[in-house]
């Protein structure tokens, strides 16, 4: 025995069977009525995935044939064929030659297969069969042998009914096999009232309409396809991506800042439009040491700058133990920073003598809410 690829079925499925070497030229008899059993693995690529049994039944007395393919749990395979054949007698005895025709016959399933298929037969005796077909340049030879069971070459499907398989829409018809797209579905009110009407609602909870635009700024506002009978323009339904990209007021009521950190939060907002504005406290302070330091200096006093706007003259003489707070003290500079866009920024900070000259200088990262201690100490 050796494996050789078959086309005997000529799905496009790929099987293996087992076959002989070559036929017994020497046949007995002539008859090939009967079920003829014959291995054939389901190949996938160049893996074997399961062994399946086929079975070819020969009805001489109906004219037909039919194969049954089942898989590994017994159940019959769409791969089944049927169809009727002619026997072409060349007189000698056994061998003979098939013309088999892929024909619907009582529900067996059909593949958009070659209507026809010539077979060489070859009955060795009462129990085996050879198949010998052309395929691919080379002769092919399949063996099978007989079963003790008569032919079926036919079986009956469950009936094909017709209708809507959708168990949602209001004709629903639980007996339908094939969904011919008739399914009907109860009407849904749109946030205008209209049954199964065009208007949408945005993210923010907004209704808005669907419109024709014609021209010249004229927008005609419709509730249905119906209305658009007689109007000539550009068709633009609510919430659409047209809609979306060229309507103002889709989403306009929840954009805002979302930041609850930012002292302009609105907790209704549902998109950031960057409008977020926040605020930080800042105090600029000597300790004992600058205190100490200036003194010996002669100098008395110190002015406080934050992006070159003056915030306040600070006494050189007076130094802090510990750090203060933020809120408005003697013998510190408080002052508020504010901006827009995140919840943190920089910014630019002097300290300059009453000469001008700059005593103390940065570049400050500040979060929001929080009180930035600026400590000023001895060089």
């Amino acid at each position: 025995m050796k494996k050789l690829l078959y086309l005997l079925l000529l799905t496009p499925i790929i099987y293996l069977a087992s076959c002989s070497s070559s036929p017994d030229l020497s046949p007995t008899t002539t008859s090939l009525h009967g079920t003829w059993q014959y291995d054939s693995w389901l190949l996938d690529g160049n893996e074997l995935l399961n062994d399946y049994v086929s079975y070819l039944n020969i009805c001489e007395d109906s004219g037909y044939w039919a194969t049954q393919i089942f898989d590994i749990e017994g159940n019959m395979t769409s791969n089944s064929q049927a169809g009727s054949f002619t026997i072409n007698d060349d007189q000698t005895e056994g061998v003979f030659t098939v013309e088999l025709v892929y024909e619907a016959i009582n529900g067996w399933l059909i593949l958009d297969l070659p209507q026809t298929f010539s077979v060489s037969i070859y009955k060795l005796d009462d129990n085996e069969l050879d198949f010998s077909f052309q395929y691919a340049g080379h002769t092919e030879i399949i063996e099978s042998v007989k079963t003790p069971t008569e032919p079926t070459c036919s079986y009956t499907l469950a009936a094909v009914v017709s209708g809507c398989t959708d168990s949602l829409a209001t004709n629903y018809n639980p007996l339908a096999t094939i969904d011919d797209g008739s399914c009907e579905y109860p009407a849904v009110l749109d946030c205008m009232g209209v049954p199964n009407g065009l208007a949408a609602v945005d993210d923010c909870g907004d209704c808005h309409q669907s419109y024709v635009y014609q021209g010249m700024g004229v927008v005609t506002f419709i509730a249905m396809l119906a209305d658009t009978a007689g109007l000539d323009g550009m068709l633009v339904i609510a919430g659409s991506a047209e809609d979306i990209a060229s309507n103002p007021n889709w989403n306009a009521s929840c954009y805002g800042c979302i930041d609850p950190l930012a002292i302009n939060w609105n907790p209704t907002a549902i998109f950031d439009d960057g409008s977020c504005n926040y605020t930080s406290d800042v105090v600029f302070y000597l300790d004992l040491a600058a205190a100490v330091y200036f003194d010996n200096l002669g100098i008395n006093y110190l002015e406080v700058y934050v992006e070159n706007n003056f915030l306040g003259q600070l006494n050189a003489n007076i130094g802090h133990t510990s750090a203060p707070n933020c809120l408005p003290q003697p013998d510190a500079i408080t002052s508020v920073i504010e901006w827009q866009g995140s919840g943190s920024s920089t910014f630019n900070w002097e300290v300059r003598d009453i000469t001008g000259i700059i005593q103390y200088s940065g570049t400050d990262l500040i979060l929001a809410n929080e009180c930035h201690r600026i400590q000023m100490t001895a060089k």
